[in-house]
């Protein structure tokens, strides 16, 4: 599986964003850990039970990097053209049309971010809640913020834009495995909407009570 993104941005700008510990949560995971170099360790973290540190088993900047897990390797291959970076993203193994959604909808971000707010930082507003119903139900209770749509490859794998917060995207995954139902939220907040990030976590937090009240454990 290989899943590629144009971005209108330098390619040291791009793997900055790939590999530094403190880009990776504008458009990936919440929480990331980087030592950097060929035998180095990438953790990430979205909460407990959807985190873990692996080996990097490549490392080649600014046009390569990757990283081992049990069943799979993750590459990522930077290819400058003219004013863009092509970004190329390649999961060994037999990834589900899941793994295929998020990495869509990550690069969407990563895209979004890296051409609209380059220079500006960044919080990463998250959460993650593990639900006791099934995905088809769950997908009816997906977050529905007024905003523009960014980005949707399929049902469950949204990015936008939340009107009346500038400066922000919101992105969310409701994805199954393991016998369980997640849901993912992200809200990106650059630059001055860094000073709404309080309120961001109480929006989230009282979707996430009142739509999964009965079913999330």
């Amino acid at each position: 599986m290989t899943i590629s993104v144009d971005i209108a941005a330098p390619i040291e700008r791009v793997w900055k964003a790939v590999t530094d510990e403190k880009e990776i949560p504008r458009w990936f995971a919440p929480v990331a850990r980087v030592k950097p170099g060929l035998g180095g360790s990438i953790f990430l973290s979205w909460g407990p039970g959807m985190e873990g540190e692996a080996p990097i088993v490549a490392w080649a900047a600014p046009h390569r990097f990757a990283w081992r897990e049990e069943t799979t390797t993750v590459e990522f291959v930077l290819e400058s053209a003219s004013a863009t970076t092509r970004l190329s993203v390649t999961q060994s193994g037999n990834p589900s049309p899941s793994n295929i959604h998020a990495w869509q909808t990550f690069f969407a971000m990563l895209k979004y971010g890296l051409e609209t707010y380059p220079n500006e930082p960044a919080v990463n507003v998250a959460r993650l809640r593990q639900l006791d119903l099934p995905r088809e139900q769950a997908l009816l209770l997906a977050p529905a913020f007024p905003g523009t749509t960014v980005a949707a490859p399929a049902p469950g794998y949204c990015c936008q834009t939340v009107d009346g917060v500038d400066h922000s995207l919101l992105a969310y995954f409701i994805e199954s495995g393991g016998g369980a139902v997640t849901i993912s939220i992200e809200w990106i907040l650059y630059g001055p909407a860094r000073a709404y990030a309080a309120q961001a976590a109480d929006r989230l937090d009282h979707f996430l009570n009142s739509s999964f009240a009965t079913d999330s454990r």
